[in-house]
């Protein structure tokens, strides 16, 4: 994928005419994300033929990107054929994938192609999704109610998803959470915080957590919200700096100073920290700014005479 795009930008013809006879198109490993940029190169070069082959590889090989693919469809073609395909893919798509689903829905919405939207929303997906991952819900719930399918909001609502997502996503639970508070259902708002996710999310992802402890703080959760930092404070991910600043910043608005403090030092710890908090020459192992030292100091330790 890379080669064609740079043979393309130094106008090496004949190696770029021996690689596309190779058929790129046909044997490239359709389930690889890069497939994005061959579709581009593709249609860059004009290769329109090979470029739909690919596309069609893509639709039965590649389920779990097909919304990205189809989306690049609508970007490169100016063709029939995308929205055919974008029919296909509704009528075929598995229906528990809620993910999936919410993505090829919001791509169909957002191209304006409304036959492949209705054949897909004609299979009444919000009575079948999957309703173990939050994110899907929520991607499901939001497209419904933003395009007016508020019927189809109610079905899905009547299957309670809260008491059926996973817990262990923060960003998911975090939006579903935000999700059924924007659609006043304070009933399923309470169905999900008496599941206790605080105390079962994973702790692998700062950002996720602090979004987490904001959503638990703006349905008045307060308590959960400090149980969350609590446990954050001394076993989240400390690998993720930007992450971290807001987790930092999460727990300080919930009232948590001192699990704010403690996961500071942790970031600092890991030399994750903001550089401002090292000082100009590093920090102690207690935290303390370092004393001014020189290489001819660090030189002299680790060779004493």
């Amino acid at each position: 994928m890379a080669l064609l795009a740079a043979l393309r930008k130094i106008g090496a013809g004949t190696a770029l005419l021996t690689l596309l006879s190779r058929n790129p198109a046909a044997k490239a490993d359709p389930t690889n994300i890069f497939i994005l940029h061959l579709l581009e190169e593709l249609h860059i070069l004009g290769d329109n033929d090979a470029l739909r082959v690919l596309a069609e590889r893509a639709q039965l090989r590649y389920p779990f990107g097909i919304a990205d693919v189809l989306r690049e469809l609508y970007r490169l073609v100016d063709e029939p054929w995308p929205q055919e395909m974008a029919i296909e893919v509704a009528a075929r798509i598995d229906l528990a994938d809620a993910s999936g689903v919410s993505s090829v829905l919001d791509v169909l919405l957002d191209a304006g192609d409304e036959a492949a939207a209705t054949a897909l929303l004609d299979r009444e997906p919000a009575a079948h999704i999957g309703l173990r991952e939050p994110g899907g819900v929520t991607g499901m719930l939001t497209l419904l109610h933003c395009s007016g399918h508020d019927k189809s909001v109610r079905v899905l609502l009547a299957r309670e998803p809260a008491l059926h997502v996973a817990l262990t996503d923060p960003h998911g639970v975090a939006g579903l959470l935000r999700a059924l508070r924007r659609l006043r259902d304070l009933d399923a708002v309470q169905q999900l915080l008496a599941r206790r996710p605080a105390a079962h999310v994973e702790l692998a992802n700062p950002s996720g957590l602090a979004a987490l402890v904001r959503s638990l703080r703006s349905t008045g959760d307060r308590e959960a919200a400090r149980s969350l930092a609590t446990r954050a404070a001394t076993h989240a991910s400390v690998s993720d700096y930007a992450g971290g600043e807001a987790l930092t910043l999460a727990m300080s608005q919930v009232g948590a100073a001192e699990e704010a403090r403690t996961y500071a030092r942790r970031l600092q710890d890991a030399g994750t920290g903001r550089r401002e908090d090292f000082g100009q020459y590093g920090r102690e192992t207690d935290g303390r700014a370092a004393q001014p030292w020189t290489w001819d100091d660090l030189h002299d330790q680790m060779n004493p005479e």
